[in-house]
């Protein structure tokens, strides 16, 4: 038994002044806990105003299987979720088996265990390593009689080992089990209060991680699913029709509680046609509307978003990217629906394609999401993935501000009265004035047909010439209005990076790192993946004297498409296909291979 470790009641422990930042995994089987571990932690970082980042991946099945939450702490603004785990909880040998690997060298393992049977004897690799036993499985069965909390024993024990805030943690859990029987909440008080004080009496710390609160007023932390929902309310959005699939189904789940409160509603529809059939019929109406999927259930709303772009009904769809095909990896990520939402819909169907890149992202895009969808009527679709869905990240509370709805455009009201109205008039800019229903003459026609100005179906090869042109404009001008990018990095890199989506964050990390190291290195990411900002991406090709893309699915889906908007464009590209998503390691790798 090592001797105990003196740690004051509620402490705050120590300080975070041997590291800015560490790299926490929880691991068990699903079922234990595990998420819900993660989950707590988290918040209670946000509450000591520790910047956060953590992701989680489970099985499909309801239980049993692998399980793990990787957190980012630290004292900067967290852009990704770093690479290796400076510190590993295993709620069993098999998860240490399943993640020892990615255990830092000089990183602590926290498992499962009596110290009268070292798991070092099993596992010889970890004589360079820290490890305590915490008889997590004991405790909960003996000491607190519920066998079901011993994730909160963990949790216990992590808090007085690395200072995380036992009153935070006890407020937290209390809010968490808020719904639920007071047994619960005081089965899980009591196993969180039994590995705590276990940890303080028997293990002596002798690792530099350990955390401090910080000045302020704490942050809000948010899941994607949840930035993306809460950013629609902000943005306006009044209607959600859709169909459950993981993992967009959140989405849903929170508008169906949130929309009645605001005066808007929430449909869940027979199948993913029904659900942007309705989203359609309400954005007739005026309503800003919108739905979310994930792959198969885009694939099944092909045909309407040809509607969208042909009636020019502005519609917004979020998909929340999974691995594929068909079923393929619902619990786990991938980037590899870009090339069907590039496509979207049969026949040439103006649209939009945005991709969000951070847990803030998520937020922001909804409105630029509804501005383009209703300034140029037609179907946006945002992508979104698994990784950023189910990531967890802090944000300020000063994001949660209402901002200005752009309003629908509609034709001045004299036009009207003279009976001059065309829905479809052909404009310079593709934009033609809206009426919604009941607008006393502003009748009109909207059909999936090719038509005249009028509505009216009409085939004759210079209207539909004329019809397709007016359509196509649109994109030139929300790509000036809308397509601004961001690079980072040094001006005239040796290696360029060029990303989409969650590799954002790795990106900026990788280049931040690399720059420090004395390799010029440049980042590039842009939100609006198309209409393509062709003239940026050309510009940052040119600056740099080698680029690599690097994108999260098997055949470079990104990669094939600049090689057709860039012409000579041929790039070296790097892929990651596991389910799990590109990490900064990834990124930082490739430039070392490539450096000069």
């Amino acid at each position: 038994m090592r001797p105990a470790r003196s740690v004051p009641e509620g402490s705050l422990g120590g300080f975070m002044e041997a590291v800015r930042e560490f790299v926490v995994g929880i691991g068990g089987e699903s079922g234990e806990g595990v998420v819900l571990a993660g989950d707590i932690l988290t918040m209670t970082a946000a509450r000591m105003n520790i910047h956060s980042s953590s992701f989680r991946t489970f099985p499909a099945e309801a239980r049993g299987g692998p399980s793990v939450v990787k957190l980012r702490l630290c004292l900067d603004h967290v852009y990704s979720l770093g690479d290796e785990y400076d510190i590993l909880v295993a709620f069993n040998e098999d998860a240490y088996g399943l993640h020892g690997p990615d255990l830092a060298q000089h990183g602590v393992l926290v498992i499962d265990g009596e110290h009268d049977d070292p798991v070092q004897r099993r596992h010889p690799e970890l004589a360079d390593r820290i490890v305590y036993q915490i008889p997590m499985d004991r405790i909960s069965r003996k000491d607190v009689g519920e066998p079901r909390t011993k994730n909160m024993v963990a949790v216990g024990a992590v808090s007085a080992l690395f200072g995380f805030s036992r009153v935070m943690i006890e407020k937290n859990l209390a809010e968490r089990f808020a719904k639920r029987s007071g047994k619960i909440l005081q089965d899980n008080l009591n196993a969180f209060t039994a590995g705590y004080d276990y940890a303080v009496a028997h293990v002596e710390k002798h690792d530099p991680f350990e955390l401090k609160e910080e000045e302020g007023e704490g942050f809000i932390v948010l899941s994607g699913n949840e930035a993306v929902a809460l950013g629609s309310l902000y943005a306006g959005c009044r209607f959600f029709g859709g169909y459950p699939i993981t993992p967009a189904t959140e989405i849903m789940e929170i508008l169906a509680y949130e929309l009645p409160r605001v005066g808007g509603a929430m449909y869940q529809a027979e199948d993913e046609i029904a659900s942007i059939g309705a989203v359609l019929g309400a954005s007739f109406t005026g309503v800003r509307s919108m739905t979310a999927t994930s792959g198969p259930g885009l694939s099944l709303m092909a045909e309407l978003i040809g509607l969208s772009s042909m009636g020019e009904i502005p519609c917004v769809i979020v998909n929340v990217q999974r691995g594929g095909p068909s079923t393929g990896l619902p619990t786990k990520t991938e980037q590899a629906d870009l090339s069907l939402a590039l496509a979207a819909t049969h026949g040439d169907a103006p649209h939009v394609v945005l991709a969000a890149t951070t847990i803030r992202d998520c937020f922001e895009i909804m409105q630029l999401a509804f501005d383009v969808a209703d300034c140029y009527q037609l179907p946006v679709i945002v992508l979104t993935e698994q990784a950023l869905g189910f990531r967890r990240a802090d944000l300020p509370r000063s994001l949660l501000r209402a901002k200005p709805v752009t309003s629908p455009l509609c034709p001045p009201q004299e036009i009207v009265d003279q009976a001059l109205y065309f829905r479809y008039r052909l404009t310079e800019n593709g934009v033609s004035a809206r009426t919604i229903p009941g607008t006393i003459g502003g009748a009109h026609v909207v059909t999936g047909l090719e038509h005249a100005e009028d509505g009216k179906p009409a085939y004759d090869p210079p209207t539909r010439r004329a019809m397709m042109e007016k359509r196509q404009r649109k994109l030139t001008g929300v790509l000036k209005e809308f397509g601004s990018v961001k690079r980072y990095g040094d001006a005239n890199p040796d290696i360029g990076v060029i990303g989409w989506g969650s590799t954002a964050g790795p990106i900026r990390e990788a280049v931040q790192i690399a720059c420090g190291a004395g390799v010029k290195a440049g980042g590039f990411v842009p939100r609006m993946i198309y209409p393509s900002p062709n003239e940026d991406i050309r510009a940052f090709i040119q600056s740099c004297k080698k680029v690599f893309v690097i994108e999260g699915n098997m055949s470079g889906q990104y990669a094939a498409f600049l090689r057709s908007q860039i012409p000579g464009f041929d790039p070296v590209v790097v892929t990651r296909y596991d389910g799990l998503p590109i990490q900064r390691g990834d990124v930082l790798k490739k430039i070392r291979e490539m450096a000069p």
